[in-house]
């Protein structure tokens, strides 16, 4: 469970610092050869807060011996609703980059074994990284709302 929650808040601080940073409250905020804003820095932190901050409910719910993705069926509601919250808003932050990278302006460099495709390949490769992870996204909000159909049916 220690080891959980230290690295929860390590993934929960570079979140807050690359939000920060982004801002601009360490100085001028960084930004692109393009000149983009710095959306796309508070994206990645937030992916990084939120996903440490749900392995640190995860951890401390479940006494640091996590057998599933679920929380403990005594796990009040709003807490519940905070970790199912916190899981979605990394999977927003992660589709919202990956399709900025694949549609947005400007242009693009690939480095690495997989650039030799070049900008276009590596914005198709994004691009059905961006699609795969908006159809995950649906698929997750599609069976929280059958759970949900299916709660308010039996009460």
């Amino acid at each position: 469970m220690k080891l959980a929650i230290f690295l929860g808040s390590i993934s929960a601080a570079i979140g807050v610092l690359a939000i920060l940073l982004s801002l601009g409250l360490f100085g001028p905020a960084p930004s692109s050869n393009h000149g983009e804003n710095s959306w796309l820095g508070v994206a990645f932190g937030i992916a990084f807060l939120f996903a440490g901050i749900s392995v640190i409910i995860q951890a401390v719910l479940a006494r640091g011996y996590p057998t599933t993705a679920e929380l403990p069926a005594s796990t009040p509601f709003w807490l519940r609703s905070l970790h199912s919250l916190l899981g979605l808003g990394v999977i927003v932050s992660l589709g919202a980059m990956f399709t900025w990278v694949a549609v947005g302006s400007g242009k693009r460099s690939f480095t690495g074994s997989g650039a030799i495709f070049g900008e276009t390949g590596g914005r198709i490769a994004f691009g059905i990284g961006a699609i795969l992870i908006w159809i995950f996204l649906a698929a997750i909000l599609f069976s929280k709302a059958r759970r949900l159909i299916r709660r308010h049916d039996e009460n």
